[in-house]
């Protein structure tokens, strides 16, 4: 089976989608999955030695490497971000806040829960399937003259 990784889609916009894109310091970062069909189920069925082996798989989370230590648990593809909203508002559902600047590499990781049957067994394998991209994480600060 060829299992789909998961298209990364993030504000900041990643460095290889928009080179000039920077996130800031103590925003929420909208993190989702840019292709939801991946946590569509997808079934196969093969014979091998006359036994007929089925598998049934399915995305149960997606979890998020931030790149400076934090893994963002997420187990539905996320809300993606529209200009319409608040640039301050945090995601309703998978989101992370940096707390200092830098360069990151974001990694998603699909967790695939395979389910299969035949020969008169059956059982659970769990399968990642994984992407990356990197950002960049900057700090807005200001200059007050008296």
């Amino acid at each position: 089976m060829n299992l789909a990784v998961p298209s990364i889609g993030m504000v900041p916009r990643p460095t290889t989608v928009d080179p000039s894109s920077v996130g800031l310091v103590g925003l929420q970062n909208w993190l989702w999955v840019d292709n939801p069909e991946i946590f569509q189920t997808v079934t196969n069925t093969a014979t091998l030695d006359g036994w007929d082996i089925s598998v049934v798989g399915r995305v149960v989370a997606v979890d998020w490497d931030m790149g400076d230590g934090d893994v963002i648990h997420c187990t539905g593809p996320g809300t993606p971000y529209v200009q319409e909203r608040d640039q301050f508002d945090a995601s309703p559902t998978c989101g992370h806040m940096y707390t200092k600047q830098g360069r990151y590499t974001v990694t998603a990781t699909a967790r695939w829960q395979m389910d299969w049957s035949g020969g008169r067994r059956s059982g659970t394998i769990m399968m990642d399937s994984t992407s990356s991209v990197p950002i960049v994480i900057g700090e807005w600060q200001t200059l007050r003259r008296s």
